[in-house]
Parts: structure tokens; C-alpha cells; sequence
């Protein structure tokens, strides 16, 4: 059982840790976006972004990427009391 608690978190940290990289360049993307918006009239409404969905898509990022890092201390924490019951059944072994 304890074994298990090791891979699902051990899983989990790794999900996680990839969710960070997606996130982290959702925010890239979405911060080279802003900086795409051009407010010069003579630009053409196709070469644009809409600022406001240009913003949508950093907040969205921004809301990802803390979401991953709480899973990521959430995993944390699964494999660290598992390490911790492995010592105590180690311990009581003894």
C-alpha cells in the first residue's frame, strides 16, 4: 500500500511538474499576445489581437499554473507521508 502512495504521488509530481511547463508557456504566449496589439488604425483588423481576449488568456494561464503548483504540494505531501509511515514501520520493526 505504501508502495502505491510512491507511485501515485511520485505520478502526480510528474503531471503536475508538466502542467507547470504547459502553463508557464500559456503565459509566455499570452504576454508576446498583448504586446501584439496594435492600437495604430492603419493596421488591419485581421493582423489585430483583441486586447481583451489577448488578457483572458493570461489570466487563464496564470489560473492554470497555480492550480498545477497545488497539485504539485499536494503530491509532495502524499509522497512525504508515505516516507514518513515507511520510517515508523521501520522504526516499530527495529
Amino acid at each position: 500500500m505504501i508502495s502505491s502512495a510512491f507511485t501515485y504521488s511520485s505520478a502526480g509530481l510528474h503531471n503536475a511538474y508538466q502542467g507547470l511547463t504547459r502553463t508557464a508557456q500559456e503565459v509566455a504566449s499570452a504576454s508576446v499576445a498583448e504586446q501584439q496589439v496594435n492600437p495604430d488604425a492603419a493596421t488591419a483588423p485581421a493582423n489585430r489581437v483583441n486586447p481583451l481576449s489577448a488578457g483572458e488568456g493570461m489570466n487563464a494561464a496564470l489560473v492554470g499554473t497555480k492550480h498545477q503548483l497545488h497539485l504539485f504540494n499536494a503530491s509532495a505531501k502524499v509522497f512525504s507521508t508515505a516516507d514518513q509511515q515507511i520510517g515508523s514501520l521501520l522504526d516499530t520493526t527495529a
